[in-house]
C-alpha cells in the first residue's frame, strides 16, 4: 500500500499519521505545504480532485482514496484512543 500525505513541518498529527500509516505497512510519500506545494495549490488541488475544501494538514490520499485528516485515518483503521481535548488537524 502507498500513501501520499500533505504535511507541514511543525505539525504534530502529521507524525501520527505518518506513524499509523508506517505501522499498517504503508509506504509514504508526504508533500510538505509552504515547502514543496504553495497553500493555494495545496487549496486548489484537493477542491478540483476531491471537491474538499481544506485548510488543515495532514491530508491523506491512500491508495488513490481520499481519506482525509488524523481522525479520518484513525477511523480507517478502527483505531481508538483519540485524545478528546486535542485538535485532529493542524491550521495552515
Amino acid at each position: 500500500m502507498k500513501a501520499v500525505m500533505y504535511s507541514k513541518g511543525n505539525c504534530p498529527f502529521c507524525v501520527k499519521a505518518k506513524s499509523i500509516l508506517e505501522e499498517n505497512g504503508v509506504t509514504v510519500s508526504e508533500i510538505k505545504v509552504n515547502k514543496d506545494i504553495s497553500k493555494i495549490d495545496f487549496q486548489s488541488y484537493f477542491s478540483r480532485q476531491y471537491g474538499k475544501s481544506v485548510n488543515t494538514v495532514p491530508q491523506i490520499i491512500l491508495d488513490d482514496e481520499y481519506i482525509g485528516g488524523h481522525d479520518d485515518l484513525v477511523l480507517h483503521y478502527d483505531k481508538s484512543g483519540i485524545d478528546d481535548d486535542a485538535f485532529s488537524d493542524f491550521e495552515l
